[in-house]
């Protein structure tokens, strides 16, 4: 690949519609604002799985998949209870699909028994959140192709 190939590349994935959509909207909304909570006196506290997921009411493979997880954890372990939240608006109800999956209201997390799950269209901003204030995470890859 020469340098004319390497400057064309570049400026074609500056003018996509993908890093259009993210620069606007980055720049149309504010990030949330988590906050960590520390519950050491609670020794039995039950774990949780959060899944972060985007509250735009289209219809996604992806979203009905990490709702399903979410349902297939709190099926299979009763030690562990996973939920969805939508970072965004945590009020926010789908209403292309049924699903019996909880969904978390609020932006607080528990250091020593939450695990958030980040879709990886999203992680670098809410990484970087979830980790200064000491919260535990991963990265959720769902190639959809």
């Amino acid at each position: 690949m020469g340098m004319n190939s390497i400057g064309t590349l570049s400026s074609w994935l500056g003018q996509s519609a993908v890093v259009r959509h993210y620069r606007k909207l980055k720049y149309s909304r504010s990030l949330p604002k988590y906050f960590a909570m520390s519950h050491t006196e609670i020794s039995d506290q039950q774990k949780s799985i959060i899944f972060l997921c985007s509250d735009t009411n289209i219809s996604r493979s992806g979203v009905k998949v990490i709702y399903n997880h979410a349902v297939i954890i709190n099926e299979l372990n009763k030690n562990l209870q996973a939920s969805i939240l939508h970072p965004y608006k945590p009020n926010y109800q789908f209403t292309w699909f049924n699903h019996g999956a909880t969904i978390k209201k609020y932006l607080g997390f528990d250091k020593n028994h939450d695990f958030v799950m980040i879709p990886e269209f999203c992680a670098v901003p809410h990484a970087r959140l979830l980790y200064n204030i000491s919260i535990r995470y991963g990265i959720y890859v769902q190639i959809g192709m």
